[in-house]
């Protein structure tokens, strides 16, 4: 037979080449053929072939645990937190930290950063609209009708106007193409986060869009869909879970 490491002929028995001293009875179980040290798999018959003799075994993967108290990331196999100092006895044993396959998830703190980074560039936005704006404002009905009082002008309804029609189709389009085209809006991109599906994949338009409303539904519950984010190992929010969303810093 051949040697699988330099390819001279070695007798049928044995266990070494006399060449080049590897391992000569590198054979396949499944078929017989002669494989490589390094080969995983029989290259006749794709069966897996068995560890080398002497070949180290492949190490476990390592998993980031989470402190119970602070919650924040330490390295596998630490005694106590890095960021809080909470030692981990029995008591205080961390849980894994939960990893998506495209990054972390990204907690409340820096998602409420991102959050006020993007509300206040629709903000300036909308005021630099407004003052260029050429259509009638509220003031200009109430200029028409003096007997209105401005009460009664915004219990009635008259205030919003097509300046705010135009706004509220922008912020939409801008939550939800941003997140369906880009992963990510402004303030995400600034702080480092984006919005992916568990599996990775990206988030489509109607998704998005779903997305958004469902966020505003977490705003009319006195914001607990916002606060669930803190509370919860994998960061998620009510919008998220309602549409199958996570909110990551990406690997």
């Amino acid at each position: 037979m051949q040697c699988p490491q330099c390819n001279a002929d070695v007798p049928q028995d044995s266990s070494f080449c006399v060449h080049c001293g590897g391992r000569a009875d590198n054979v396949c179980p499944n078929c017989g053929t002669t494989y490589a040290a390094d080969n995983k798999y029989c290259r006749a018959c794709g069966t897996q072939l068995p560890e080398p003799l002497g070949a180290a075994p492949t190490p476990a993967p390592t998993v980031q645990v989470t402190c119970p108290r602070c919650h924040g990331v330490n390295e596998p196999g630490a005694s106590f937190c890095y960021s809080c100092g909470l030692p981990f006895d029995d008591e205080n044993r961390p849980r894994p930290a939960e990893v998506f396959p495209v990054g972390r998830p990204a907690g409340f703190w820096i998602r409420l950063v991102a959050a006020l980074i993007d509300g206040s560039a629709l903000l300036l936005v909308f005021v630099l609209l407004g003052a260029l704006w050429p259509g009638p404002h509220p003031l200009e009905f109430q200029e028409t009708f003096p007997e209105v009082s401005s009460t009664e002008l915004t219990e009635s309804g008259v205030s919003w106007n097509a300046l705010d029609t135009v706004a509220m189709i922008m912020s939409v389009a801008y939550y939800t193409f941003s997140i369906a085209i880009w992963s990510t809006t402004i303030g995400k991109r600034i702080v480092g986060i984006y919005v992916f599906r568990p599996d990775g994949s990206k988030v489509g338009v109607a998704r998005a869009f779903c997305r958004y409303l469902a966020g505003q539904l977490s705003f009319l519950l006195l914001f607990i869909g916002y606060l669930m984010v803190a509370f919860r190992r994998d960061k998620r929010g009510l919008h998220d879970l309602i549409c199958d969303t996570v909110v990551v810093y990406r690997q």
